[in-house]
């Protein structure tokens, strides 16, 4: 009598809720229930298990889970490793008893991925209802049509413009991930060696997919930075982080961007989200220094260039973004330039292969490169006198210089017994 009315009751419940299949993207592993298999008087049954959040393991207990597992564990891509496949019923139907009538006493019916919406979107902030299971071939196809800058091995060609020393072309390529506070964050390395053989660590970036943004945090940092916010619309105003100051509120040398249009960009029988703005670098002064326009493209990041090294901006007025890569395949190359590494230089010297020497536009920071070791760094002026000196550290990239007078310098950097001297021009915004 017993078995038969268990039986009723199960089968009661099963009338109910059939099962179905969802991906959900848990990019945080700590947040990640662990299954384990129970023996009950109906045999063994599949429950979730979490130290970190028993209420979230607990809730997705309720829909009787049949299988968990981490759906792509072997993909490159890492937010992808990040998916999981749940098998669970569609709907939970909580009442308060489990009775053969199931219109008596229900609370409320709740199908599992608006309960994942309301309730664990911080924990789950993607979940898809599948028909058949099926690794998706783009990340377009879960994120709301976002596609991650930072979801493949990427790699940016830039050229550096600037009439008075040439040019010259940085590459910036992920490799790698590292946590931090937590986070999960891609390592990114830049170099100006055309061989790409000599790579230099600059930082470490961070994506949160669903609210579409980018952080960057510096060698030298202790907290990240925004430099990309794909979440905008016609309209828009938002600020981003600069080399000085990472708070992007509208302060010294904080960095503007007003939305002018967004549209789409056709790459490769692609097309790709672009938001055209307007950016602008805010000085001590508190008003605009310099604007340009600049083209964000979602999953590539500036038609200008990934960064600018010295201001940290997301690309710059005097940069180009050559040719963007994913896995050693080329995405995309400007349609200005017939090469996707340039190099021209006017009367400079090398101490290292990617020591260059140039001035910010405000005329308030030396680029230096990067030298391995410490060096040291003088500002002389045409009449001999010198108005700065300083010992860089190893890997400084830039040096605040002091409130000169506008005109024609000559910058010195000296390692040991080599040294290289460099005419540079301040000119005041």
């Amino acid at each position: 009598m017993c078995v038969a009315l268990a039986a009723m009751i199960f089968l009661s419940v099963s009338i109910y809720a059939h099962q179905a299949k969802y991906y959900m993207y848990i990019p945080d592993k700590r947040n990640v229930p662990i299954a384990v298999s129970v023996p009950t008087i109906w045999g063994f049954r599949l429950v979730l298990k979490s130290d970190n959040n028993p209420d979230f393991a607990q809730a997705l207990n309720h829909y009787n889970v049949k299988e968990f597992k981490q759906f792509f564990p072997d993909a490159l891509t890492d937010w992808l490793r990040d998916v999981y496949l749940i098998e669970c019923d569609s709907t939970y139907r909580e009442g308060g008893e489990l009775l053969l009538n199931k219109d008596k006493n229900v609370k409320y019916a709740m199908p599992f991925d608006r309960m994942i919406t309301l309730r664990f979107k911080h924990i789950v902030p993607l979940v898809v209802k599948l028909g058949i299971p099926r690794t998706p071939e783009d990340p377009m196809e879960i994120g709301d049509y976002y596609s991650p800058l930072l979801n493949k091995i990427n790699r940016w060609n830039v050229l550096e413009e600037r009439p008075e020393e040439g040019k010259w072309t940085y590459i910036y390529k992920l490799d790698g991930d590292t946590i931090i506070d937590g986070r999960k964050y891609r390592t990114l390395y830049c170099t100006v060696d055309k061989q790409a053989k000599k790579w230099r660590k600059r930082g470490y970036l961070y994506e949160d997919i669903f609210r579409k943004k980018v952080w960057f945090r510096p060698m030298e940092g202790h907290r990240d930075g925004l430099i990309y916010d794909f979440d905008v619309a016609e309209g828009d105003t938002v600020y981003t982080m600069s080399k000085f100051t990472p708070d992007y509120k509208e302060a010294h040398d904080s960095i503007r961007h007003i939305v002018k249009k967004t549209d789409t960009l056709r790459i490769n029988n692609k097309d790709y989200r672009r938001i055209i703005v307007e950016s602008a670098y805010i000085g001590l002064s508190g008003i605009s220094q310099y604007s340009f326009e600049n083209e964000w493209v979602e999953g590539i990041g500036s038609m200008k260039g990934l960064l600018s090294l010295y201001v940290m901006l997301p690309g710059s007025f005097s940069e180009t973004l050559l040719a963007f890569y994913q896995d050693d395949k080329l995405v995309y190359k400007s349609p200005k330039h017939n090469e996707v590494f340039i190099w021209e230089t006017v009367g400079n010297e090398f101490i290292e292969d990617n020591t260059q020497i140039f001035v910010s536009p405000d005329g308030r920071m030396l680029h230096i490169g990067s030298v391995g070791t410490f060096c040291s760094v003088s500002v002389y002026s045409m009449q001999g006198t010198e108005v700065f000196r300083q010992t860089a550290t190893p890997y400084t990239t830039t040096l605040a210089l002091p409130q000169l007078p506008a005109g024609i310098y000559v910058a010195t950097v000296r390692l040991g017994g080599k040294y290289i001297a460099k005419k540079i021009i301040i000119n005041r915004i």
